[in-house]
């Protein structure tokens, strides 16, 4: 083969070799720049940085549970009520004094307390029907009274002017039981602490009851007396007698 055509056919395939090369070259550089900024291709070892949206509007979570306090849902589209701020001042009651006592009556068994709040100490109690002093009033509803040489407090939904609404039902038994007092108890008139004192009878002994009121006191015989004690002051269990008394 001549020479010249050698070298003619040689700088050919170079051309096309050459050409090649760079039409291979272009393709990858369009298709590298081509793709959005920061996706990570999956094969690179470098770091790719992410793209944030920070004006986006995230749409609220639907299947999130309504938050809930103390126990209950807030309803929708309220604001849920907070807990009072307990550390804030009590206001204080106002009692107002009377400048004359006056007479009222307990409706129930009612406790007689040291202060106006049922939270307070039971300094004794009124029997249904007794006739209460009262000395004045609180301004949350409770009466100032006076028990004893002491002054308590009672609310005033037990207590009544009208004697009549404590009037106590008694039930007369038909067959009368035995019973022994625990104290040196008062046998009364009536089943009513200012009722008048009949006698005295003393602690431990045996006195027939009769009937029982709705306010818990016993119609009883004593002796030739009939009267009535305070339920909680008698037993139905004889006493154990005394070493004294084996003896005497």
């Amino acid at each position: 083969m001549d020479p010249k055509n050698i070298e003619r056919a040689a700088l050919y395939t170079l051309i096309i070799i050459l050409t090649a090369a760079l039409i291979a070259g272009g393709a990858a550089l369009v298709v590298h720049f081509s793709k959005s900024p920061g996706e990570d291709t999956g094969g690179g070892s470098g770091t790719q940085t992410q793209r944030r949206d920070t004006d986006a509007t995230r749409e609220p979570n639907e299947s999130t549970a309504p938050i809930e306090t103390d126990g209950t849902t807030a309803p929708e589209g309220t604001d849920a009520e907070t807990e009072p701020d307990t550390d804030e001042p009590i206001t204080p009651v106002r009692v107002t004094t009377y400048n004359e006592p006056k007479k009222m009556y307990a409706l129930y068994n009612a406790n007689a307390r040291e202060s106006y709040t049922t939270d307070s100490v039971i300094l004794g109690m009124f029997y249904m029907g007794d006739e209460v002093t009262v000395t004045g009033e609180a301004d949350n509803g409770w009466f100032q009274v006076k028990y004893g040489t002491r002054t308590a407090y009672i609310r005033g939904d037990l207590l009544t002017d009208d004697k009549s609404k404590t009037e106590a039902t008694i039930k007369v038994y038909t067959v009368p039981k035995t019973m022994y007092t625990t104290g040196n108890i008062n046998l009364r008139e009536s089943y009513t602490t200012n009722s008048e004192i009949l006698d005295t009878i003393p602690e431990g002994t045996e006195v027939t009851v009769t009937g029982e009121t709705d306010n818990n006191w016993y119609q009883v015989e004593y002796g030739d007396k009939k009267g009535f004690i305070k339920s909680d002051l008698l037993s139905d269990t004889k006493p154990a007698e005394t070493t004294a008394d084996a003896e005497g």
